[in-house]
């Protein structure tokens, strides 16, 4: 199996902080959020949302695109599925 460390690294990482993991679950059900609707049900600020979703976008986990003056995000499953499964097959 190719040696993705260090993306597995960025991935775990990115998740482990309770808001953007909070982010990553209300995205998983795959629609796309406004910033301000998930702001208000994770219960936090929009600049804090948007300095934690930063991280996710900057990690590939969550794509960022903005109309007007609204940003939608939206989980790219695809970016978990490696690095999640390379930590699995480790762990078997």
């Amino acid at each position: 199996m190719k040696d993705n460390t260090g993306a597995l690294v960025g991935v775990l990482s990115a998740l482990a902080d309770p808001i953007r993991l909070g982010i990553v679950r209300c995205l998983a059900d795959g629609e796309e959020w406004a910033g301000t609707t998930l702001a208000q049900r994770l219960g936090v600020s929009r600049a804090l949302l948007c300095h934690h979703s930063a991280i996710l976008v900057k990690a590939g986990i969550v794509n960022r695109r903005k109309e007007g003056k609204v940003g939608y995000l939206q989980l790219n499953a695809k970016s978990l599925r490696g690095p999640l499964k390379q930590l699995l097959a480790e762990t078997a």
